[in-house]
């Protein structure tokens, strides 16, 4: 989630002390289907900072830019499929 952070450039949610697991929990909690989101913590600390996600209030803009940064490829045949299909009509399409 670190690369994923930079990436993105959330500079203004690190500079308002939001830690990288605090935006990710953040994120997944904002999305309408995840119906929870498993927290792994080894220390008090690691705890602590997730539990913070709860404070974190992720824009409308941030969201998609999250959501476009973390989309993954369609896999094999799908991609194929979905490539070849552009720009075709189908019988039944209204003209």
């Amino acid at each position: 989630m670190e690369l994923l952070f930079y990436t993105v450039g959330f500079s203004q949610i690190r500079l308002s002390l939001h830690s990288p697991p605090q935006v990710a929990i953040s994120w997944l909690l904002h999305k309408p289907n995840v119906p929870s989101v498993v927290i792994g913590a080894k220390t008090m600390r690691q705890l602590e900072d997730n539990l913070g996600a709860a404070s974190v209030r992720l824009t409308a803009g941030q969201m998609s830019r999250l959501d476009a940064a973390s989309e993954a490829p369609l896999p094999y045949p799908y991609e194929q499929i979905h490539r070849l299909n552009q720009g075709r009509r189908r019988e039944d399409d209204p003209v």
